[in-house]
């Protein structure tokens, strides 16, 4: 559909059946630790994702809440991992509107079945008309066999290397 100038598009709300999950992207503010956990560039310089060589965190700029009626708030991660081997678990703390921090911790993740894992935040820890902050742990779970990419790691300072995982990217998905 192209619009002409002056005239406004539909909104999903308007369409039957559409699904309606306003995303908010988180953006990653701080990293670490360093070296191990960093902003990985292809070959074009193009940014892939977030590496995460050792466990690590990834702790977000605030993110505000829109003033909407809300049913549902999800924080979503997505990770790839370079083997199908590769196990790691997930913990995300974030900070309630009353101020407390809580955390909730995935199973055990493994590559092969899934990358999108989904943190449901209950309701009442949501300020409706405020800030949403969080920080994302990495904990990665399988040795890195031996090899050239073990050796490295080593050499690079990491005592006990893991499989490296990367961070696409994480997101809100708040449900009206």
């Amino acid at each position: 559909m192209l619009l002409k100038p002056g005239q406004r598009g539909l909104k999903a709300a308007q369409i039957r059946n559409a699904p309606d999950f306003p995303v908010q992207n988180l953006y990653p503010c701080a990293l670490g630790p360093d070296p191990f956990v960093f902003w990985f560039l292809g070959e074009l310089r193009l940014t892939e994702g977030i590496l995460c060589r050792s466990d690590g965190y990834i702790s977000y700029a605030p993110a505000m809440v829109a003033r909407m009626t809300i049913k549902r708030f999800r924080v979503v991660a997505q990770v790839d991992a370079f083997d199908a081997k590769c196990e790691y678990k997930l913990r995300l703390i974030y900070t309630s509107k009353t101020g407390e921090c809580f955390e909730q911790v995935s199973v055990v993740l493994k590559a092969t079945e899934i990358d999108t894992f989904v943190f449901e935040i209950p309701l009442e820890h949501v300020d409706r008309n405020g800030w949403f902050t969080c920080v994302i742990n990495i904990e990665l779970l399988t040795p890195m066999p031996a090899g050239l990419a073990r050796d490295d790691a080593v050499a690079a300072g990491c005592e006990a290397p893991r499989m490296p995982v990367i961070v696409r990217g994480s997101y809100l998905e708040i449900t009206g």
